[in-house]
């Protein structure tokens, strides 16, 4: 059961000076409360910006203080001191239901039973483009106001509540996901919040996320996170918000502060290299991806970006090795077979951009680009196919002319093939023969009329309408009178 964690943005930045300024009063305001967790008292609750976080020894950073600081720069609507007296006030009545002796499966057990039952918190992925924003799901004011989130915010809950008991809970990431894990050194349990709780094996997370310890590098993915390293995963997520609101500069900011507290995260520089595509920085793009990939060498993500750059710079060869690459990785990913067929689209090839917009659709019955461009080139194949068929009829009725010059049908079917191919010139002269052979041809003078017409010739357009009417053809009289006032101009 994979569980990415993705969505759109559509909120307000505010600045930095007023932010500190309403979390330095917060601070104040939830005094009280931590009172009651007397033991709990790191520097961090005194911290009003990242950088006064950053600073600090992994043990002295409040995780939750961390995560609204950012989250309250993204959206200064976002109610801080309400979003910290309810951690608070969640992780007292946690501590009551732990006693000192309980043993591992029992905490872990207990607190999931607390937040997934009695308080009802539950998973959710909004799809793309639903009008949330990725924030949405993860900003701990969010996540604790709709009892939902993803696997970012549903993590970030759980972590709030078991640092301020001083419970070994860590967060751990893997591709595009997060999830926690109880390690107290002897025993460790991994916890997934996207399904209540239950646990998964490392191997689990090493197959749906095409991880192993023989094609990746272990000094981030599947291991425990310090809470700094906790803070960038989420930065990379800020990024992205910033990126689907279209600030394209202020999401290389955020992708780039990700990337140098967890530079061995695949997916930051995979999500700038994508902010670097759109902005047409492919070289730098390039790059990023080049990076993602050696970092996590089966990273399906970063292939197929790297061939959408490379159909962008017009090496459709090269673009989809990517896509294939990709798709060889992960066999249902429907993304790669959209992006393949669109390589394959513009590279004129119809019948094989078809096969991977069919096979698209058939992991994603709602992929609604991949619905839209086999409509375009089911379009284009008709199309495609016209134009063939057009030359090879030139071919042919241009032989059965050589062999009868006289056959009026001939240079007449041969005329309308180069009127519909916009060829008025040529069309005129097999017309015009067509009625030397045959005067009394009706359909041979109205289709001369039509090509005289489109060609702005309307003294001739007149004459060789008037004689189809006069051979019985019709022809719209409104046309005609229009046709008058054009030649009198």
């Amino acid at each position: 059961m994979k569980k990415k964690c993705r969505a759109k943005a559509m909120v307000e930045l505010f600045g930095s000076l007023l932010v500190g300024v309403i979390i330095l009063t917060m601070a104040i305001a939830y005094a009280p409360a931590l009172a009651e967790l007397s033991n709990y008292n790191p520097q961090g609750l005194q911290a009003t910006t990242l950088e006064q976080i950053l600073v600090l020894p992994d043990e002295e950073i409040d995780l939750a203080t961390a995560i609204l600081i950012l989250s309250k720069e993204w959206d200064a609507s976002l109610n801080i001191k309400e979003s910290l007296e309810e951690i608070n006030k969640m992780a007292l009545e946690v501590r009551v239901l732990i006693d000192t002796e309980d043993d591992p499966e029992r905490i872990v057990a207990l607190i999931n039973h607390y937040l997934f039952e009695n308080k009802s918190y539950a998973y959710v992925d909004y799809p793309s483009r639903s009008g949330f924003s990725v924030l949405e799901q993860k900003a701990l004011p969010q996540v604790i106001k709709n009892k939902k989130g993803d696997c970012v915010g549903l993590s970030l809950i759980y972590l709030a509540l078991t640092e301020r008991l001083k419970l070994p809970f860590y967060g751990v990431a893997a591709p595009g996901h997060l999830f926690v894990r109880y390690d107290n050194g002897e025993k460790k349990i991994n916890i997934e919040t996207t399904d209540k709780g239950k646990e998964y094996e490392d191997s689990y997370y090493e197959k749906e996320y095409e991880l192993s310890p023989t094609n990746r590098k272990y000094n981030f993915y599947l291991r425990n996170l310090s809470k700094k390293e906790t803070v960038g995963a989420f930065l990379t997520n800020l990024g992205i918000a910033y990126y689907d609101k279209g600030m394209y500069d202020e999401a290389i900011v955020q992708h780039k502060k990700a990337i140098e507290m967890n530079p061995n995260n695949s997916d930051a520089y995979i999500n700038l290299g994508v902010v670097y595509a759109d902005k047409g920085m492919y070289d730098e793009a390039m790059v990023e991806l080049t990076t993602a990939i050696e970092i996590h060498p089966n990273s399906p993500e970063a292939y197929t970006n790297l061939g959408v750059i490379y159909k962008r710079k017009g090496m459709y060869d090269d673009a989809v090795t990517m896509h294939r690459k990709a798709i060889e990785i992960k066999s249902d990913f429907a993304q790669a077979y959209y992006n393949l067929g669109i390589a394959y689209y513009d590279k004129g090839m119809y019948d094989e951009a078809i096969v991977e917009f069919v096979a698209a659709i058939e992991i994603n019955s709602d992929f609604a680009e991949a619905h839209r461009y086999l409509g375009i080139v089911d379009d284009a194949v008709v199309e495609h196919r016209k134009a063939m068929m057009y030359d090879e009829a030139i071919v042919q009725y241009k032989k059965a002319i050589s062999i009868n010059p006289e056959d009026d049908l001939s240079h007449y079917n041969l005329g309308r093939i180069y009127h519909d191919k916009g060829m008025y010139d040529e069309a005129i002269v097999e017309f015009v023969t067509a009625i030397e052979i045959n005067s009394d041809f009706a359909e041979a003078h109205f289709i001369l009329g039509e090509t005289y017409y489109r060609k702005g010739e309307y003294s001739s357009a007149i004459e060789y309408y008037n004689r189809a009417m006069e051979l019985g053809s019709s022809v719209d009289p409104t046309l005609l009178e229009l046709l008058e006032q054009y030649k009198e101009k």
